[in-house]
C-alpha cells in the first residue's frame, strides 16, 4: 500500500470515531460492532464465478455476542450489466447472556449494473433470503424470509476510473423487508431497516482491494413512522482476486 493512502484511512477511521461518541451519547441504546472480512473470488472461465468470504463479528454492547460465518458462492454472469448469484451463508454466534446458536441462510439474487454518471457507476442487487436458526437447548429450529435490495457505487478519488492504486469512496444503501402476518388478520405486513456505507477503499492492483467502511442500520422506534439508528459498525474487508488478469 502506497505511503500517502495511510494517512487516508488514518482520517476516516478518526471520523468514525468522533460519529461514534457523539451519536453514543445522543443513542444511548445504539450497538456497537466491529466486522472483520476476507472475500477470496476465483474466475473459473468467462461466465461463472466462485466466490468465498470468511467474516468475524462482534458487538460490544449488550446483548455481548461474537459471530463467525462462511459464505460461498456462485455467480453467472448472463450479459455485460446483468448476472444471478445463488449460495449460502453458515453462522455460529457465541453469546455471554444466552445460548450459542447456529444459522443457515440459503439464498438466490439478481445484480444490475445500471445508470452511470461522472464517475459514479451504480449497481443494484436484489436478494431473497430464506433464514433457519438453532440455538441450544430448544428442540424447534426458528425460520423466516428476508428480501434485500441494495443500490451502490463506487466513486474514484484520485483517477478517473478505478485502476491500480485507487483510492475510491463506497456509497450504498439496502432495504431489508421482513414479511409477518399482521396481529392475526390474516393480512401480510413488513418489518423494514434501512442500511448505510460509507467508506474508503483502495484498490492496489486488479487482484486486491482494502476497504474500511462505517455501516449504520435504521430500524422503526416506538413511534410509529420514525426511524433511528440502533446499530453502528466498523467494517474491516480485504479482497483477494484470483484468475482476472
Amino acid at each position: 500500500m502506497k505511503p500517502h493512502i495511510i494517512p487516508a484511512f488514518v482520517l476516516f477511521y478518526a471520523c468514525y470515531i468522533a460519529a461514534l461518541h457523539g451519536h453514543a451519547q445522543d443513542e444511548p441504546d445504539v450497538d456497537k460492532q466491529l466486522w472483520i472480512q476476507a472475500s477470496f473470488n476465483w474466475r473459473l472461465n468467462e461466465k461463472w464465478t466462485f466466490n468465498q468470504d470468511i467474516s468475524y463479528q462482534h458487538i460490544y454492547t449488550s446483548p455481548f455476542t461474537t459471530r463467525f460465518f462462511v459464505r460461498p458462492q456462485f455467480n453467472r454472469q448472463i450479459t455485460g450489466a446483468f448476472s444471478l448469484h445463488g449460495g449460502a451463508m453458515f453462522f455460529y454466534n457465541f453469546k455471554k447472556e444466552n445460548n450459542n446458536s447456529i444459522e443457515l441462510r440459503p439464498w438466490l439474487g439478481a445484480k444490475l449494473n445500471w445508470l452511470s454518471f461522472w464517475r459514479l457507476d451504480f449497481s443494484h442487487y436484489l436478494r431473497l433470503e430464506q433464514r433457519f436458526e438453532h440455538t441450544n437447548g430448544i428442540a424447534d429450529w426458528k425460520n423466516g424470509f428476508r428480501i434485500r435490495y441494495r443500490i451502490g457505487s463506487d466513486l474514484p478519488i484520485n483517477h478517473v476510473s478505478l485502476t491500480d492504486h485507487t483510492l475510491y469512496g463506497i456509497l450504498s444503501y439496502e432495504f431489508y423487508a421482513v414479511p409477518f402476518e399482521s396481529s392475526g388478520s390474516g393480512k401480510f405486513a413488513f418489518e423494514t431497516t434501512n442500511r448505510f456505507d460509507l467508506g474508503l477503499g483502495y484498490w492496489q492492483h486488479i487482484d486486491r482491494r482494502y476497504e474500511i467502511v462505517l455501516v449504520a442500520f435504521e430500524q422503526p422506534g416506538e413511534d410509529q413512522g420514525k426511524f433511528s439508528i440502533n446499530n453502528l459498525v466498523l467494517f474491516l474487508k480485504y479482497k483477494k482476486y484470483f484468475n482476472w488478469e
